[in-house]
């Protein structure tokens, strides 16, 4: 029986082998959980500066509407050809992420006679979030409303022009370089 028992011990202690080499051969993890990521983008107009004249009436006034996204210039009324008027303004990004200005429309000019130019920011421009002491998160633009030099000299003047801001997030393909990583 002495034999007998060793082989029932060594069938029972290579199956028992087998069971925890199989059992640790095919263990598998299982995570499970959810992820969740949110932010906001607000790339608004937040101020406008003191407005200056060259060759104009001190008529224009200006407003900031649709929660900073419009801003509305109405009452400039220019004197002779190449005459101006330059409307500083802020822009600053209040959301959570940092955004690319996408564009800048001008709307409601109703002549070829008048140009309305934005100095100081450019389409694709990066607009980081808000910082109050960060200076890198301001944006300093002008905005140019001139009677080009191209007509006669009568008294130009516009009803209202509108200039909206267009922005959408900044992703990683934006700021990736040529090699490869991100700047």
């Amino acid at each position: 029986m002495n034999k007998q028992n060793k082989i029932i011990v060594g069938v029972v202690a290579l199956i028992l082998a087998l069971t925890v080499g199989y059992a640790v051969f095919f263990q598998s993890l299982n995570i499970g959980g959810t992820a969740k990521a949110s932010g906001s983008l607000d790339i608004v107009f937040r101020e406008v500066g003191e407005i200056v004249y060259q060759g104009a009436n001190e008529t224009t006034t200006t407003e900031i509407t649709e929660n900073g996204k419009k801003l509305v210039i109405e009452g400039t009324e220019l004197n002779y050809p190449t005459a101006y008027v330059d409307i500083p303004v802020t822009i600053v990004n209040n959301g959570t992420v940092d955004g690319i200005l996408e564009s800048i429309t001008v709307e409601n000019l109703e002549t070829d006679d008048i140009k309305v130019s934005i100095k100081g920011v450019e389409q694709n421009k990066v607009v980081k979030v808000y910082n109050s002491n960060d200076d890198t998160t301001i944006v300093n633009a002008t905005v140019r409303i001139e009677w080009l030099d191209k007509t006669d000299t009568k008294v130009e003047s516009t009803k209202q022009i509108v200039i909206r801001l267009n922005a959408r997030q900044l992703l990683k393909s934006d700021v990736t370089t040529k090699s490869g990583s991100v700047a």
